[in-house]
């Protein structure tokens, strides 16, 4: 392939992974996130490579899960294309996503073709993981494939 066809190529490439972005412009600001308004959570995990879902909606647990995410912060010009094991999508009263990320670390989120927030600790991670055990009745870890 010549030049000019490399360029084509790699110009498409561009276009599409630019294309393939939410369409909101990244933002290096953790109140920009808006996961505060978040009303209920769906957990996504592996278990025994069995796809898991649980969703957490008492408030009372929402609001700690969410007092628990403390952005150190924010990089908008990592991403990946890959897809984390374990996930929470974060929703509003009327069923409208705000935003789900991955997990890459427990103080790692990650967004599809965004980016990633690096959080302070892995509180949020262990909370998360604490409550999906005991409804399990068994330790499961969020971010990594269980056993």
């Amino acid at each position: 392939m010549n030049a000019t066809g490399k360029a084509i190529v790699l110009g498409l490439i561009f276009a599409f992974l630019h294309a393939c972005n939410s369409g909101e412009p990244p933002s290096s600001k953790h109140s920009d996130l808006q996961l505060e308004k978040a009303k209920y959570l769906i957990v996504k995990y592996r278990v025994k490579d069995e796809d898991k879902r649980m969703e957490i909606r008492d408030p009372q647990t929402v609001s700690e899960l969410l007092s628990l995410i403390k952005v150190e912060r924010i990089e908008t010009d990592r991403y990946y294309t890959w897809s984390p094991f374990g996930k929470v999508a974060f929703m509003k009263d009327d069923d409208a996503e705000i935003m789900t990320l991955g997990f890459y670390r427990p103080t790692i989120l990650h967004r599809y073709l965004w980016g990633q927030i690096y959080l302070k600790d892995d509180s949020f991670h262990e909370r998360l993981s604490s409550i999906v055990s005991n409804r399990d009745g068994r330790k499961t870890v969020i971010w990594a494939p269980n056993d």
